[in-house]
């Protein structure tokens, strides 16, 4: 994968992943990514995901600061971004650059989540067992994952403990 949409695509595959650590050496980054819920679909003990990236120029945490906190400069520091524990919920891109939008959850740091910037001239993503996953078998992967969700929610009763005897015809007590 070379295009940054390809690579915002993954992020966008892993959301509700978090990016538990990394390493980096030259242009060329590691970041691994917490995805039980895909990973053991591959093997049962899998827990994580390998994205490599290549020809890496640029990459920035860009902080939401909360209300009443002061200005938080970007982040640049690759083995600080990584031991923020950020939980990635979505992905685009922007020209040459992938977008990552994060959650933050540790407190006390003026900030709940961010953008995390990306730009690479490649990407490959690789399973605990060092496999490489093509673009279209992540798709396949995740769109299974959400399949087998949507059917296990249509047959649960979301409606809390107090409200799920009631007939939402007859009780009007909401």
């Amino acid at each position: 994968m070379t295009e940054p949409d390809e690579i915002a695509n993954v992020f966008g595959i892993f959301h509700d992943g978090t990016i538990a650590g990394g390493s980096n050496s030259g242009s060329a980054a590691e970041l691994l990514v917490e995805i039980e819920c895909l990973a053991e679909r591959v093997r049962q003990d899998y827990r994580r995901f390998t994205i490599c990236l290549s020809d890496l120029t640029l990459v920035r945490f860009v902080p939401w600061t909360d209300a009443g906190a002061d200005s938080i400069a970007d982040i640049t520091d690759f083995s600080e971004i990584v031991g923020l524990d950020l939980g990635v919920l979505s992905a685009d891109s922007m020209g040459s650059t992938v977008r990552v939008a994060c959650t933050q959850k540790r407190s006390g740091y003026g900030y709940s989540g961010g953008f995390l910037e990306i730009a690479a001239g490649g990407c490959q993503v690789r399973d605990e067992g060092g496999s490489e996953w093509a673009l279209d078998a992540l798709r396949k992967l995740s769109d299974a994952y959400w399949s087998d969700w949507a059917a296990r929610s249509k047959n649960t009763d979301h409606r809390s403990p107090i409200t799920a005897n009631r007939s939402p015809l007859t009780d009007h007590t909401n």
